[in-house]
């Protein structure tokens, strides 16, 4: 029989899955402040444009990602969120 260690990473620093978990954070704040520039970014670089949806269409779902970046010291150096 195999024996199977699990490790598991405990972080301080937990990256929110959904949008409720942001509103809810301490660092909400910093992150609605990211998802404002990345959503501007998109814009700006003309990526997409939000229109309105034609009837009978259906519309693709999409995710944010939030990740935080910190420096070698742990530090929070940069909050990202991806769409």
């Amino acid at each position: 029989m195999t024996n199977h260690n699990e490790f598991c990473l405990i972080t301080e620093e937990v990256e929110p899955l959904t949008f409720q978990e942001v509103l809810n954070g301490l660092d909400a704040s910093q992150r609605m402040t990211t998802m404002h520039e990345e959503m501007e970014a998109l814009h700006r670089n003309k990526t997409c444009d939000l229109v309105q949806l034609p009837k009978g269409s259906k519309a693709i779902e999409k995710k944010w990602i939030y990740k935080i970046k910190c420096d070698v010291n742990d530090q929070v150096e940069q909050y990202r969120a991806n769409w």
